[in-house]
C-alpha cells in the first residue's frame, strides 16, 4: 500500500474535479420560507396549548399561505438555474 506525501510528482485531484457539477446554486429564500412556516406552526402549537382556539385557527392559516408561498418559491426557482447555465454554454 503506497502512501502519498506532498513531495510525490503524482498529481491530486481537486474536490471539483471528485464530485459531479452542481446544477444550480440553492435559493437562500427556500430557507427563510421554511423557517418562517416552522415559526408560524410553532406559533399556532403555543397558542392551541394556552387554549386560545380563534388565534390558533389564525395561525395555522398563516401557516397554510406561508408554506404555498415557499412551495411557489421553489417551483418558481427550480429552473433558473438551467436556463442560466444554457445560455451560458451557448
Amino acid at each position: 500500500m503506497r502512501v502519498a506525501r506532498d513531495d510525490d510528482d503524482e498529481r491530486r485531484q481537486t474536490t471539483d474535479e471528485i464530485l459531479p457539477p452542481r446544477k444550480g446554486a440553492r435559493n437562500p429564500w427556500v430557507l427563510v420560507g421554511a423557517c418562517a412556516t416552522a415559526l408560524v406552526l410553532a406559533g399556532g402549537f403555543v397558542a392551541f396549548k394556552a387554549g386560545h382556539a380563534r388565534a390558533s385557527q389564525r395561525m395555522m392559516r398563516a401557516r397554510v399561505l406561508t408554506q404555498g408561498a415557499t412551495v411557489a418559491l421553489m417551483v418558481a426557482t427550480s429552473g433558473a438555474g438551467m436556463f442560466t447555465m444554457r445560455d451560458a454554454s451557448s
